[in-house]
């Protein structure tokens, strides 16, 4: 019980309202089509978290601004895209040349169009902006000490798609353990819909595995234990990415690998005792052997591997 309230003694009502919306959006928000209902359900609370929040939230929001002005410029955008233009207008805008010619042949002149060539799904994608919005509102105003522990929830949610994914490959890419109709099937999307989005799931993973440890500082022992957990883990995330079969998946690993590691790194040269060293000579073999042997095993059950994607080149799918 001692144990249970230290970890979460700096929960005020806004951070376990924080834990609820993201435990909620990671289990039901793994689509990005209109017609999935639990996308209806996950921006529905995302809507009611933000209202609660920013009615009752009792600390001021955090002075970081970067990431609402990066939210606020996606949103911006699509709306640009929504305003109805004159045809000279749209008419003259590239690929909308078989809008016009589609016009013609309807007999349909002097239409107003958007920026647009799909505006349903701009609109998908502009109420798409709601959970992260609400996310931002709410995050950004709880405890310091209290978000240092939230990011506990996407690294252990983002695993745990990894492993559905691990499973997915071992049932020969079936439909047992895949979540929705529509679905890159044969993948490793894990919890998602889409391999893109498990790719990128993975690789924000790392960064959070090499901060992890960090979160136990205080007692020697156990941040040596979750750092040998945050090896192994980056030991299964970094292959699982490539299994995957996302090409933009194997961009962003080459991007976030050297962060990630370089944080890791910079984390135990803070520890100069001879048990990190110590830590750090059992930990970077075992990373080694155990990337290698999960590489060769999930490369022999996946013909749809990134690697093999990259020199692919089947215009029809892309």
């Amino acid at each position: 019980m001692a144990r249970h309230s230290n970890v979460f003694r700096d929960f005020d009502r806004t951070a376990w309202l924080a834990l609820a919306f993201l435990s909620l959006a990671m289990l039901l928000g793994g689509a990005s089509r209109a017609d999935v209902f639990s996308t209806m359900i996950v921006r529905l609370a995302a809507i009611a978290a933000a209202a609660f929040c920013l009615l009752n939230a009792p600390s001021k929001p955090s002075a970081i601004k970067a990431p609402e002005y990066a939210m606020l410029f996606l949103a911006a955008l699509m709306v640009l895209q929504l305003i109805p233009l004159p045809p000279v207008m749209w008419q003259a805008l590239p690929g909308h040349g078989i809008l016009t010619k589609g016009a013609e042949a309807a007999g349909v002149q002097n239409v107003w169009r958007p920026i647009s060539m799909s505006p349903d799904r701009t609109l998908n994608a502009l109420f798409a902006c709601i959970p992260p919005a609400a996310a931002l509102i709410v995050l950004m105003r709880i405890p310091l000490r209290a978000l240092r522990m939230l990011i506990l929830v996407p690294l252990l949610m983002f695993i745990l798609s990894g492993i559905v994914g691990f499973l997915q490959i071992l049932g020969g890419g079936s439909g047992s353990f895949y979540f929705y109709k529509v679905t890159n099937l044969g993948s490793a999307v894990g919890f998602f819909s889409n391999r893109n989005h498990q790719a990128l799931a993975l690789v924000l993973t790392l960064p959070l595995l090499a901060v992890v440890p960090a979160l136990f500082s205080r007692n020697e022992m156990r941040a040596k234990f979750v750092a040998q957990l945050a090896a192994i883990g980056s030991a299964f995330v970094i292959p699982m990415v490539v299994i995957t079969g996302s090409r933009t998946g194997l961009i962003l690993l080459a991007l976030a690998f050297p962060v990630a590691l370089s944080m890791a790194l910079r984390g135990v040269s803070k520890n100069k005792t001879k048990k990190a060293g110590a830590l750090v000579n059992i930990a970077a073999p075992s990373l080694f052997i155990l990337v290698i042997g999960i590489i060769i095993f999930m490369a022999s059950r996946s013909k749809d591997s990134g690697l093999a994607r990259l020199y692919s080149h089947d215009i029809a799918m892309d």
